[in-house]
């Protein structure tokens, strides 16, 4: 059996037109209030990402993560269900490692999700839909 790849959704172009920067993927950290993005080689240990120690910076780059694979759904997938879509978005979001070498320090937000929408995440509809919006992004990559 084969190592379970996590970068397979980095292989694929999601980048939008209107999107100017690659950094929305990092996780940003906060200097007297301004948010400063991490950059990739920073070997600074990633703490855990908690929901009580998230900065404005990162709740803004998960929801545009998430309104990232939102519209690659939709795109790809526009005649399955609307809140099909979107919960499976947000799951990609949340489980984005940026530029830390795994998403160990996102458990908290994975976990979350999974724990509230496990029989949607792992039912066949939504694991179908998964893996043909992969396959969509890498035949148009």
């Amino acid at each position: 059996m084969s190592p379970v790849d996590y970068n397979k959704w980095e292989k694929v172009n999601a980048s939008s037109s209107d999107e100017n920067s690659g950094d929305e993927g990092s996780r940003p950290q906060t200097s007297g209030g301004t948010v400063v993005l991490r950059k990739p080689g920073n070997k600074q240990p990633a703490r855990p990402l908690l929901d009580s120690n998230k900065s404005d910076g990162q709740r803004r780059l998960d929801e545009i993560m998430y309104q990232r694979y939102l519209s690659l759904f939709e795109k790809h997938l526009k005649e399955s269900d609307a809140d099909r879509r979107s919960l499976l978005a947000r799951f990609i979001a949340v489980q984005h490692k940026g530029h830390e070498s795994s998403n160990i320090y996102r458990y908290s937000d994975i976990t979350g999700l999974a724990a509230q929408r496990l029989s949607e995440l792992m039912d066949k509809e939504s694991i179908s839909m998964l893996c043909e919006l992969h396959k969509r992004m890498v035949n148009e990559a």
